[in-house]
């Protein structure tokens, strides 16, 4: 009598287990089939989607499309690659400037570039602007785009008048500066400007600097080893 409610219970247990092991193969079996539908890799992210740039990067690349456009199309510039140590370079003249690319015109063709893959853009012969006959304005534009938004510059203008001051913006035909002297806003035109040059901290201002911070940790050190009542 009792055998038969035993062997029902060893049936239940053989058919539940039968039954996990059905489940897991049709899971098994649909997981493979479903990528392979037509379709289906439309439901799956891609990889260049999931790792999206952050938006520092993005900044970065935005500001140095900026720095081109200002430039403008003819300028001579040097680019500097991302992704080796030191950086491999390339020299041209920027031809067409587009919202995630732009072409660099060298020796061997047009190069199309993604703002991603670059690392730094400057002038080839950049740093400074002086005439002795009719200002360029196109060219004064460009070094000024090349020095960039937030840097302090000193301009000497053609009626002798002399300025310092830090760029707030770079328009098509001039430059805003915030004088030093001031603090006010000066918008001077590309026109007017006859020099144009970075305003550099004096070397004997950086020698001052460093003298006064070796006394100084000089002094501590002597206090530390005698204490506040002096050396006997």
């Amino acid at each position: 009598m009792t055998g038969k409610p035993q062997v029902r219970g060893h049936q239940q247990q053989f058919r539940g287990i039968v039954m996990r092991r059905a489940l897991a193969l049709c899971l098994m079996i649909c997981l493979s089939v479903i990528p392979a539908l037509p379709g289906s890799r439309d439901m799956i992210p891609e990889q260049n989607d999931v790792q999206k740039e952050s938006p520092k990067e993005l900044k970065r690349q935005a500001a140095l499309r900026e720095k081109l456009e200002r430039m403008g199309s003819g300028a001579q510039v040097r680019v500097a690659m991302r992704g080796s140590s030191p950086p491999v370079t390339m020299q041209g003249t920027i031809d067409e400037i587009a919202p995630e690319t732009f072409a660099l015109k060298t020796k061997d063709g047009i190069t199309r570039l993604q703002y991603r893959q670059i690392e730094k853009v400057s002038l080839t012969k950049g740093g400074y602007y002086r005439s002795s006959e009719a200002t360029d304005p196109v060219r004064v534009r460009q070094v000024l785009a090349d020095m960039g938004i937030g840097e302090n510059v000193k301009i000497k203008l053609n009626s002798g008048d002399r300025l310092t001051g830090k760029i707030q913006t770079i328009d098509e035909n001039s430059v805003t500066l915030m004088e030093a002297k001031t603090g006010q806003s000066r918008v001077v035109a590309f026109s007017e400007i006859k020099e144009l040059n970075k305003k550099t901290f004096p070397t004997w201002g950086k020698a001052v600097i460093i003298v006064g911070v070796a006394v100084g940790l000089l002094a501590g050190l002597m206090y530390a080893a005698c204490g506040s009542h002096g050396c006997h």
